[in-house]
């Protein structure tokens, strides 16, 4: 088989991927970036139109995250001449209980906010229909960004900055030697001195024969659109229910009429190489939660669409350095808002630079006993 070579090869061309490419390559290091699919494809978890921006998480280090993380997403911009990052303002809506670790992280963080009462909501944000005892966190800093724009032009960027790019190319293994690591894939193979992983819902078929395997489980995620009927906006929000285990999540659909709504980490686990089918089902508590505090919304979803979620048992993403082999994986439902981040991160352990990041991103956690979800989505 033919052998090639590079400084790195970045493995999977979501919005990790791309982004480490782009930091890789601009850095300027020989890059390869493989993706198993077609570039776009539907099938993982970096293709759609939007994704909620916001740094109101219930733990300060996701806040400070994001805070970092926000002016990554302005040099992407600066970099194509393009807006991708709208800023609404965001809103958190749910019992007080459910509110207060949000807000306990973000004034820890010292990030501006609002606490306001049902009839304070109601006034300023009428497309919202709650009940009395409920509340809300209005942060002016959340907003959309327009994935697959982004996903699209921080790829460009990354061929731009001479990485080059292959897709319809899957790794089958990774062999680490003296020295680097041999990337195997079906179309070939890449010596590098390093190699990322970001391969998300099949990271672990690359990972398992050498022993760095990271708990994931895979879920399928549903996501319906709805059609705004009135002149009342809908912001980035997050409704906490008491009565259910699961957050309802909604966005504008980066700047058009419709408005994105899911149930965060209620989708069945799945083999990730198996085609997305849609299940209607999944739906009908999305349409209780619109039909609920939505009433603006169109009655029934316009589109639907599915995505992959890879999450840890805690919530928590991986990122560690393994002698040749970096891994960037397991950012479930809630990574893409950090991608230019942990793009220039993974670059950085690539590069064998020290990272702020501490053991809490490692995979060794797993190893100890009693992990627990963090509640981070």
């Amino acid at each position: 088989m033919t052998e090639r070579h590079a400084d790195v090869v970045v493995i999977g061309a979501g919005i990790m991927g791309v982004s480490a490419a782009w930091h890789l390559a601009q850095r300027g290091l020989h890059v390869v970036l493989l993706e198993q699919f077609e570039l776009g494809h539907v099938r993982g978890s970096s293709h759609g139109p939007s994704r909620i921006f916001r740094l109101a998480y219930g733990d300060v280090e996701y806040v400070r995250l994001a805070q970092q993380a926000l002016p990554r997403w302005r040099d992407v911009e600066k970099a194509l001449g393009t807006d991708l990052l709208w800023t609404t303002g965001g809103l958190d809506i749910g019992p007080l209980e459910k509110l207060a670790p949000i807000a306990a992280a973000l004034s820890a963080a010292d990030v501006p906010f609002e606490l306001l009462s049902r009839d304070e909501l109601s006034r300023r944000f009428p497309a919202y229909q709650v009940p009395a005892e409920w509340e809300a966190i209005y942060q002016p800093d959340a907003g959309v960004t327009y994935a697959g724009e982004a996903w699209a032009g921080i790829l460009e960027l990354a061929r731009g900055a001479g990485a080059e790019v292959h897709d319809n190319t899957r790794a089958s293994r990774l062999v680490p030697e003296s020295g680097g690591v041999t990337v195997e894939t079906d179309r070939g193979e890449w010596r590098a001195d390093h190699a990322v992983v970001t391969t998300a819902a099949w990271s672990n078929r690359l990972l398992e024969p050498l022993d760095l395997t990271v708990p994931m489980r895979v879920t399928r995620e549903h996501v319906a659109y709805y059609t705004l009927g009135d002149s009342h906006p809908v912001l980035p929000f997050i409704i906490h229910r008491p009565d259910s285990p699961f957050v309802f999540y909604g966005l504008p659909n980066a700047v058009a009429t419709d408005i994105k709504v899911g149930e965060h980490e209620a989708g069945p686990e799945v083999d990730p190489d198996t085609r997305p089918v849609i299940e209607q089902a999944r739906f009908e508590p999305v349409q209780r939660l619109v039909r609920s505090h939505l009433p603006g919304l169109s009655d029934e979803p316009t589109a639907t669409e599915t995505c992959l979620y890879a999450m840890t048992p805690d919530d928590d993403f991986v990122i560690e350095r393994a002698g040749p082999i970096i891994l960037g994986t397991g950012f479930g439902g809630h990574g893409y808002k950090f991608g230019p981040l942990m793009g220039s991160v993974l670059a950085d352990l690539a590069q064998g630079k020290p990272v702020a990041l501490g053991a809490r991103f490692g995979r060794r956690r797993f190893a100890e006993v009693g992990v627990v979800r963090t509640g981070a989505c």
